[in-house]
């Protein structure tokens, strides 16, 4: 049940299989209307930035940002464990094409999108998703 869930939370974030899913150009109202799958929170930065938040069981922690239109422009995904990251890269590496060593274009039928593999100030990594104009 795990790995369906997995599988699932993946074609969503890369919009593959099922677009109205891809949470990268919609909006928060209809981000936080439509998404059942895990609950969201709304927090700000210290710089008084807004962004939604949720902890996904077996995943990770999921970070949306928005822009002044409050569409979503902005997605981080900080993976559970280096398992869950050697998954999400693998599934990025599948569907992407290479750019850098870090960082892929993947097409979705909403666009395409830049995926980057960061290391925050922790030395933690994380996935970055930014939709491509």
């Amino acid at each position: 049940m795990r790995k369906v869930f997995l599988l699932l939370f993946v074609v969503a974030l890369f919009g593959a299989a099922n677009a109205q899913n891809n949470l990268l150009g919609k909006s928060k109202s209809y981000i936080l209307s439509n998404t059942s799958e895990y609950s969201l929170q709304e927090l700000t930065t210290d710089e008084g930035v807004k962004f939604l938040f949720s902890e996904v069981p077996d995943i990770g922690q999921l970070f949306l940002f928005f822009d002044g239109y409050d569409i979503c422009n902005t997605l981080a995904l900080y993976p559970v464990n280096e398992t869950m990251l050697d998954a999400l890269l693998e599934e990025i590496i599948k569907q992407g094409t290479k750019l850098t060593d870090k960082s892929w274009e993947i097409a979705t039928d909403e666009g395409k999108q830049h995926v980057s593999l960061e290391m925050d100030d922790n030395a933690k990594f994380y996935i970055l998703f930014v939709p491509l104009k």
